[in-house]
């Protein structure tokens, strides 16, 4: 590969906004919040991600599979990738789209095979809704995801390999006039857990997303628009 890179390496990244409309038909913006209420992955932290931070890596695994952008950037770069996900729309999806298997299973269960890195995002609780049985966007209080999601990263981490990389994706929003920090959530798992920071990206849809909407409630009660998320990258040193 050397010092090319499909994605350059930098610390902001601007990505394409991609929605419902690729893949559920219309995209919508909430106007409870500051995200959209459903967003796919974005292709380019996928590619930075596998070309990246994995590029050492042999097995890589994701207890949130998604609709397979993930799973072709590592198939790509010819990364061995197992990942699981509740859905079977977004088990089919990725077959369909990407031509990539990914396992229909419940990663607080599944057997979880020993690994270099992890690739993944989680849900974010109920703002987005998935179609499948018994997920953590079912659960009825933040506490009890965040119960939860600890209990898969814990599961996974058990099977990282020495000087495994995780690549976490994480975003934070409000609701009903709460905030929900998933980034930082993830931080205090992770350094529980025993993983060191290693980087961190941000990307934004800025210049593709109508915020204006946004606007005069955040002006009235004194906050930002939500226009961007973070890829984490942590090691087990």
């Amino acid at each position: 590969m050397g010092d090319h890179y499909q994605i350059k390496p930098l610390s902001v990244i601007e990505v394409e906004r991609i929605g419902k409309a690729g893949i559920r038909g219309k995209q919508t913006q909430s106007t409870d919040g500051s995200r959209n209420s459903y967003s796919a992955f974005p292709v380019e932290i996928a590619t930075m991600c596998a070309e990246l931070f994995m590029r050492d890596a042999e097995v890589v695994v994701d207890p949130f599979a998604g609709w397979g952008e993930r799973h072709l950037a590592c198939a790509n770069e010819g990364i061995s990738y197992i990942g699981f996900d509740l859905s079977p729309e977004a088990i089919d999806y990725a077959k369909t789209t990407y031509g990539v298997d990914n396992i229909l299973g419940d990663s607080r269960y599944v057997d979880v095979p020993n690994h270099d890195g992890l690739v993944s995002c989680p849900p974010y609780w109920k703002l987005e809704k998935y179609n499948s049985d018994g997920g953590l966007d079912k659960l009825s209080n933040w506490e009890s995801f965040l119960i939860e999601y600890e209990l898969i990263l814990t599961r996974f981490a058990a099977k990282a390999n020495p000087e495994a990389t995780y690549c976490i994706t994480t975003g934070d929003w409000r609701a009903q006039g709460i905030y929900y920090d998933l980034t930082y959530q993830t931080a205090k798992i992770m350094e529980k857990l025993g993983f060191t920071r290693w980087d961190s990206v941000i990307f934004t849809r800025v210049k593709k997303t109508n915020y204006n909407i946004m606007l005069p409630q955040v002006k009235r009660l004194g906050y930002t628009v939500k226009l961007h998320e973070t890829l984490n990258v942590w090691k087990k040193l």
